[in-house]
């Protein structure tokens, strides 16, 4: 009676190994099973530009995917070199038309803004592709300005005027970009004169 080879054994075991892998993993299709009802999706965040100049805007984007079914809210946080442009963002809900809206909050705290939309699951399908879109303004130098935004859950058993505390604003970036701001804007009035030769 023949003997099992050594490379028998061992392509025996691979196989044994692999098999259980794959359960545990939710193998067969299963995408590693059901998704936590805390997951309140994924964002990319663009700006137009790195750089602009004191005065100028910067078009912002925010790109949302497998949002949380009950709704999002995006939390945006930039510097005071910056402010938003009002009734400037637009929202792209999936394959419906693009529809203007409100931040729910706009607020400042010490060396921040703050600009927070609540999403419904009405503004916002789960299951679709969805985009954020508005200006920012530069209003003073900073070669250092940093955008981030943030996505948490839209919990639909507490209030809007409740899901924001500027004393606490439970913001941790998921991302962000530099913003290079250059120069400050001109100051107006008359230019003085040049001397001219020979003058007192």
């Amino acid at each position: 009676m023949r003997h099992p080879t050594r490379l028998a054994i061992f392509l025996s075991v691979v196989t044994l190994v692999t098999a259980v892998l794959a359960t545990a993993c939710g193998g067969g299709g299963g995408g590693g099973g059901p998704r936590s009802s805390n997951d309140p999706g994924e964002i990319a965040l663009w700006l137009e530009r790195g750089a602009v100049d004191s005065g100028d805007l910067c078009r912002v984007r925010v790109d949302v995917f497998n949002p949380n079914p009950d709704g999002v809210v995006l939390k945006f946080r930039f510097p005071t070199s910056i402010r938003y442009s009002k009734n400037s963002a637009v929202l792209f809900p999936g394959n419906d038309d693009e529809r203007f809206i409100s931040p729910s909050f706009e607020t400042t705290a010490e060396d921040f803004r703050y600009v927070v939309f609540m999403l419904s699951e009405d503004e916002i399908r789960y299951g679709e592709y969805s985009t954020l879109e508005l200006n920012l303004k530069a209003i003073q130098a900073d070669p250092d300005a940093i955008v981030a935004v943030d996505i948490d859950n839209n919990d639909p058993n507490v209030p809007d005027s409740r899901e924001f505390d500027l004393k606490r604003p439970r913001f941790t970036a998921v991302e962000e970009l530099g913003l290079e701001i250059r120069g400050d804007l001109p100051t107006s009035g008359t230019p003085s004169p040049t001397p001219t030769a020979g003058s007192n």
